[in-house]
């Protein structure tokens, strides 16, 4: 077959021609081309494994939800003990990946259906979020830099942990969504469906999860800030509220139980967000409409009616006001939640010396930042404005948290391409030339190969050390967490098993037994309990906690016990005396077939210290 040729007319003014293929084949090429790349990142073997134990509980849900649990019930007795998890997460996730799951039962034996839909589910977002970057960026600039966007999309390394094969918890659906919002007003602004789609995707991402809420208010404000500033967008910044209000509300209604809409949580939807989002929406869409009213009068609607809404939110729950956290312990920082690497920030660690894992991300969105602004220096459309102002807000959360970075990555593809795709022909370098050499050093890959080079030039000692010692330890976590050395821990009679944290979720969706455990802010006496029998240093404290526990069995995994004793004051831990063979009398060996890296003890409930 014949493709006819277009041609696309950069600065320079000399024509590049590009095949006339329509845009949806070029993004099904760079679907394939990131598909690819997410593979290759994950490591041979791990294809179809759960790295993140997220994965796996959500996989966890999902089956409990196609066995028969309502829909509104989302609690489940596979971690927590015997009071179980009521989790924070949505069942919007839950439902349709019930059905693909189911779907593919029907025709696929169980362990193929599995596997279909965890590799299936997160590349469906990949290809949602790559055609919204360019669909949007084709709707502003043309085919030319739409296509720079793919490439830039397909090639970003900092997204391909959120969207690899396995990863199905929440948050690549979640980025898709937010980056898709911004997009969208960005490229359709005299649109007011665009404006209204944005507050449903807006609405979509935090119902999911409270991980999205700074994005979201990121993208509210400016989407408020526009309609008051320009009279013009008054009434589409007003869609954009009205649709964001009404879409939380409708999910509130149809993922929350009514026996529940009073129990209030300050890490999920409630209804004190609903009534936060109802009375600030309100006084905003009230100011929208009145364009004859004074500032000083605006201003007081908006206080008054904000006002109104925090009034609400804490009256339903006053530890809301202390944020998302609010209601858990503050035991569990020192315990677990200080060693969330999500929540860690990218310059923090990188104040503190940890280059390795820190320059190359801040490289990257200095260089993609810098190089947005550029593109757009001399623009006079709003929107412009609009979509530099999200990028920087986007990359400010990037460096202050690190599960932001996706998102950074992605907002920014679109600027960079375009700038791509308006440099000149320079001397008697072709601006094709010019335009795929500057492709080939703005690619995430270079500037993170720049990134190490730097590295290895500021520090060159500690660099070359800390990659060694990184490549001969690995990863104790995936070590641990390989599904199929979980095959002879499925064959013991299923009991309540004590274990790292990290290794619960992913015990729980392989085996039958339930784990006390796991790294959710939910279970916090579980956590605490948890730590307090690995780390007690008297024998008899850690079987009284195991008696109040009702566990059945500990369990370790040598590469994850070995980090562990070697932090400060576990040397002479229960943890400690398991590794080396010095169990307690309450604890009889459990025999193992096929598990070198795992041991395992049967509780002695006659033997158990009484309290």
């Amino acid at each position: 077959m014949t493709i006819a040729a277009s041609e696309s007319r950069p600065a320079g003014g000399q024509s590049v021609r590009i095949p006339a293929v329509p845009l949806w084949v070029w993004w099904l090429l760079a679907v394939a081309a990131a598909t690819g790349l997410a593979l290759l990142s994950k490591g041979t073997g791990r294809t179809f494994e759960f790295i993140d134990s997220d994965d796996a509980l959500r996989f966890v849900h999902v089956r409990e939800l196609l066995a028969g649990a309502p829909w509104f019930e989302v609690t489940t007795k596979a971690l927590g003990g015997t009071d179980g998890l009521v989790s924070h997460w949505s069942r919007l996730i839950d439902g349709p990946m019930a059905l693909l799951l189911g779907g593919l039962r029907a025709v696929l034996p169980e362990a193929y259906a599995h596997n279909a839909v965890v590799t299936i589910w997160p590349l469906l977002t990949l290809a949602a979020v790559l055609w919204a970057i360019a669909r949007t960026t084709d709707e502003v600039e043309g085919k030319h830099a739409s296509l720079f966007t793919l490439a830039l999309g397909a090639t970003s390394l900092l997204t391909y942990y959120q969207f690899a094969p396995g990863r199905i918890d929440h948050h690549n659906v979640m980025i898709a969504a937010t980056v898709a919002a911004a997009l969208m007003i960005w490229a359709w602004p005299p649109d007011a469906r665009a404006w209204r789609w944005s507050g449903i995707l807006c609405a979509i991402a935090l119902a999911i999860g409270y991980e999205a809420l700074a994005p979201v208010f990121l993208i509210a404000g400016l989407a408020a800030g526009w309609g008051l500033i320009d009279r013009a967008m008054s009434r589409h910044a007003a869609s954009f509220v009205i649709a964001m209000v009404a879409t939380l509300a409708l999910i509130f209604v149809a993922t929350v139980a009514p026996a529940r809409w009073l129990t209030v949580y300050c890490d999920a939807l409630s209804l004190n967000l609903v009534a936060l989002a109802a009375c600030a929406g309100a006084a905003f869409v009230a100011v929208m409409h009145n364009d004859g009213w004074s500032w000083p009068r605006r201003f007081a609607v908006l206080g008054a009616g904000s006002a109104m809404g925090i009034a609400a939110f804490g009256a339903l729950e006053p530890a809301c006001l202390a944020g998302p956290m609010g209601q858990v312990p503050a035991e569990l920082g020192p315990v677990w939640m200080g060693q969330v690497d999500e929540a860690k920030s990218l310059l923090f660690e990188m104040l503190r010396g940890e280059l390795g894992a820190t320059i190359g991300p801040v490289l990257i969105f200095a260089v993609g930042l810098g190089v947005t602004i550029a593109a757009f220096t001399r623009s006079s459309r709003p929107a412009d404005r609009f979509l530099v102002a999200a990028a920087a807000g986007f990359v400010l959360l990037a460096l202050w948290q690190m599960k932001y970075l996706a998102y950074a990555s992605l907002i920014l593809a679109p600027g960079i391409a375009i700038f791509v795709s308006r440099l000149p022909k320079f001397g008697n370098v072709s601006a094709p030339v010019v335009m795929t050499i500057a492709m080939l050093l703005l690619n995430q890959f270079m500037l993170f190969t720049l990134a190490l080079t730097l590295e290895k030039a500021i520090v060159p000692a500690v660099s070359a050390k800390s990659a060694s010692d990184a490549a001969a330890a690995g990863s104790p976590q995936l070590a641990c967490t390989k599904q199929g050395d979980f095959r002879s821990l499925a064959a013991v009679p299923p009991g309540l098993v004590v274990t790292h944290n990290d290794i619960g979720a992913h015990l729980a969706v392989a085996t039958p037994h339930r784990a006390l455990s796991g790294p959710y802010h939910r279970i916090p006496t579980a956590i605490i309990a948890n730590a307090n029998i690995l780390s007690a240093t008297d024998s008899r404290q850690a079987g009284r906690i195991l008696s109040a526990t009702l566990a059945d069995y500990i369990l370790t995994c040598r590469p994850m016990d070995t980090a562990q004793i070697a932090r400060p004051g576990w040397d002479r831990s229960l943890l400690a005396a398991l590794v080396a063979g010095n169990a307690p009398d309450y604890l009889e060996p459990v025999q193992l077939q096929d598990a070198p890296l795992y041991r395992m003890w049967r509780v002695n409930r006659d033997r158990l210290p009484t309290p």
